[in-house]
């Protein structure tokens, strides 16, 4: 059963771990303070009014597609706006319970009364039960109305919340079952839906997960959430609602720098995500997060999340032989050098469930080093062993769509997804002009892609 605690929220905590401090910047609060809105033009997808919360709304955008594309399958572009309420609740829920872990329960902050205002930033604020999107119907069943009688319109500006009035208000909910939680979500979506509905259930993130337990994820004591002058998240936050650990890291698993172990992202989470500053070579995203359960990935600009959604299961298929014996022979290189010393590898055969006896290990060791180097590099390993097939290939052309949240990046203003015939070259595009700056991001994961888009190139900025 729910249990309500009127006493146990502890805001300092919470501001400490968010903000990095206690005197919060009060325009980096303004961008943050908004709800949980769709679009008029696009029944399911989530507006985002100013730059900055895109790191909560990205995430929970893709965990809606993810859950779309496996409820509804090809009839994913009729879904009406009460089933897209659904999947926002039912996204919601299941992204604050893999924070809590198994057997742990969800710790949701909600605010006790409206909080005080400043007065106006923009003008007059609809009602905390009011959709925030111009003309668009609300699903029958909140608050009792149908969509007709509904309010609608998109207040043509939003009150400026002082953050210390607003934390005033905020008490604990505890619920320890997904289910009692995606119920709650949906009997409580008009007060997501309002103002300040996103720092909600951010706040709600670093309860459920504990702020002790999420220093040690992020390994960096100092590090905030938001970033406190510039008001961005920070790949902490991103990688805790993609994966449900706060690590820093996008590598996979554990690497070794100087001694110092950094953690990355340990299994195969149900959306992936995909950056920019990769193919520029800045990072390396692992092969878990590029490869997610779902064809569904987040996607990474220096300043932006975004949203790439495909309908084509094939593009998440089991993982090939040689994928799985790649990922066996990176597990080894901790340095990602591309190769290991032979010395390893009996430990690389037996791992890949190839014959391990000392007679035929040392054949193979002659075979992949001719030279007698002392190494064994990688491709010739997996080649040898594990060439590729069609089967292990992707298709060779499928369908996406972009998601952005951000208005001004959509053609007046109108947040819709963008679609795109996506194909596979025979050789790599290596494009990373100003004008295709989506193609680059998506060529660190498909690096022969080229897509044409219906209407102009979508942005990820």
């Amino acid at each position: 059963m729910a249990t309500l605690s009127s006493s146990s929220f502890s805001a300092e905590p919470v501001l400490s771990i968010v903000w990095g401090c206690q005197e919060i910047n009060q325009s980096v609060f303004d961008r943050w303070n908004q709800g949980f809105v769709f679009s008029t033009d696009e029944p399911f997808a989530l507006v985002q009014y100013e730059g900055g919360p895109c790191s909560i709304i990205a995430p929970i955008q893709a965990h809606i597609f993810k859950n779309m594309y496996k409820d509804f399958g090809d009839s994913w572009q009729k879904v009406t706006a009460g089933e897209a309420d659904e999947l926002l609740a039912v996204s919601l829920a299941e992204i604050l319970c893999r924070c809590a872990g198994e057997g742990g329960s969800a710790r949701l902050v909600v605010p006790e009364s409206d909080p005080p205002s400043e007065g106006a930033e923009d003008g007059a604020q609809d009602g905390p039960g009011c959709r925030h999107s111009p003309g668009r119907e609300a699903s029958p069943g909140e608050g009792g109305r149908s969509p007709e009688e509904r309010p609608a319109g998109l207040p043509s500006k939003r009150r400026r919340i002082e953050p210390a009035g607003f934390h005033s208000t905020l008490r604990l909910l505890e619920l320890s079952t997904e289910a009692e939680v995606a119920d709650f979500f949906r009997k409580n979506l008009p007060s997501y839906r309002a103002e300040s509905g996103v720092l909600a259930f951010l706040y709600s993130l670093i309860q459920t997960k504990g702020a002790g337990r999420l220093r040690r994820e992020m390994g960096d004591s100092e590090e905030a959430l938001v970033d406190p002058v510039h008001g961005h998240g920070s790949q902490s936050l991103t990688n805790l609602l993609v994966t449900g650990r706060a690590v820093a890291h996008v590598w996979d698993n554990v690497k070794y720098v100087g001694g110092i172990a950094l953690e990355g992202v340990v299994s195969q989470p149900s959306v992936g995500f995909l950056t920019l500053l990769e193919r520029l070579h800045y990072c390396t995203v692992g092969w878990n997060l590029k490869n997610p359960r779902y064809p569904v990935w987040v996607l990474a600009s220096e300043t932006h999340l975004t949203v790439l959604f495909s309908p084509d299961g094939r593009l998440t298929a089991p993982p090939s032989a040689r994928q799985v014996a790649q990922r066996s022979f990176d597990a080894l290189d901790k340095d990602q050098a591309g190769f290991l010393p032979t010395s390893q590898l009996p430990e690389l055969m037996a791992a890949c469930d190839l014959v391990a006896e000392e007679e035929y290990v040392d054949l193979m060791r002659r075979q992949l080093d001719p030279d007698q180097l002392g190494i064994v590099l990688k491709v010739p390993f997996l080649d040898e062993f594990f060439p590729e097939t069609a089967d292990g290939r992707p298709p060779d052309s499928f369908t996406v769509y972009h998601y952005n949240g951000l208005t001004r990046s959509n053609p007046g203003g109108k947040v819709r997804l963008v679609k795109g015939d996506a194909c596979l070259l025979e050789t790599d595009v290596q494009s990373s002009t100003a004008n295709s700056t989506i193609l680059t991001c998506l060529q660190s994961r498909w690096p022969r892609i080229d897509v044409r888009w219906h209407g102009a190139a979508p942005s990820i900025n």
